[in-house]
């Protein structure tokens, strides 16, 4: 579709195995005239019944810019727009809007403001899929509006593997440090973790920001996942680490307990497989490990891409 329309996905996002398991996940078939509103209705409903989420936050994605700010069209494989996200949630108690906005374009402050005037109170980047590093001094101003308006960003970590990708390197939290050293709240996803199973390279650097900066928190979102699920492990080591948490899923992705066979007592984790609503089974699933999610932040992070 065209950006006007509120979202754009090209022909090879849509082809991925990942992709497709999701929406069987959720049942929305192809023949599903309005498969957004499928989704929106769905996620929902599953907070409806949650007892331990209340609200939930649900993420546009912001597209690849040129060096002038300019929407990149080659480039940018999956767009979902600010205004499509507001519209798609008008009138839903459980659901927050979160904007993201990519800093390289050329209204991005402006961009901030306005998403700020709709009730936003947190940005998403993706820097892998967006295409821009996020230590880059040009990003100073918006940092300092992001600080100015107290609205918290929230930033991919790792690797991306379900979007197109133009710099797996862009993942790396450390790159955060400027936005940090301007007063912003940083949340970083995943954990931090790399999503390689026992590669994980960027955990010295996750203790070291959180010993030097008192607003950098940290997601659980995927960390049930295989690929991340041994981080989980290991970071309970860390207690400063396990402070900084928030609780955050990348809905729907499934919630697994397999991989932590060695972890927990075997009639806990079937206790925990057993439930079955999603936001559920991820609270008992942390709060078994001993994540507390003590960090405080406005709202709860449900949501992501």
């Amino acid at each position: 579709a065209e950006p006007e329309s509120g979202s754009i996905v090209s022909p090879t996002p849509l082809k991925n195995l990942f992709l497709w398991y999701i929406r069987e996940t959720l049942g929305i078939t192809s023949a599903d005239p309005r498969p957004n509103e499928t989704y929106i209705k769905r996620l929902s409903e599953e907070i409806k019944r949650s007892r331990f989420v209340d609200k939930g936050v649900v993420f546009g994605l912001d597209g690849v810019y040129t060096a002038t700010g300019e929407l990149d069209l080659e480039n940018t494989r999956f767009m979902v727009t600010n205004d499509y996200v507001f519209k798609a949630l008008d009138g839903s108690g459980e659901l927050i809007p979160g904007a993201s906005v990519n800093p390289e374009r050329k209204d991005a402050v402006e961009e901030l403001e306005r998403c700020k005037s709709r009730g936003s109170f947190l940005v998403k980047i993706l820097p892998n899929t967006q295409g821009f590093d996020p230590s880059d001094k040009r990003f100073i101003p918006f940092y300092r509006k992001l600080a100015e308006l107290g609205m918290v960003l929230l930033s991919h970590a790792g690797f991306e593997f379900a979007l197109t990708v133009e710099r797996q390197a862009l993942g790396d939290p450390g790159r955060l440090r400027t936005a940090l050293n301007e007063g912003v709240k940083v949340v970083i996803a995943h954990g931090g973790s790399t999503g390689l199973f026992i590669f994980e390279k960027y955990l010295a650097t996750i203790r070291g920001l959180v010993r030097a900066y008192p607003n950098v928190f940290l997601d659980t979102a995927a960390l049930t996942v295989p690929t991340r699920a041994l981080y989980l492990v290991k970071i309970r080591k860390y207690p400063e680490i396990l402070e900084r948490f928030i609780f955050g899923t990348d809905y729907p992705i499934p919630s697994f307990t397999f991989p932590f066979i060695f972890s927990l007592p075997p009639r806990e984790l079937f206790r925990i497989k057993r439930e079955k609503n999603y936001f559920d089974r991820q609270s008992l699933i942390f709060r078994a490990l001993g994540i507390e999610f003590r960090a405080a932040l406005p709202g709860i992070l449900t949501g992501g891409a």
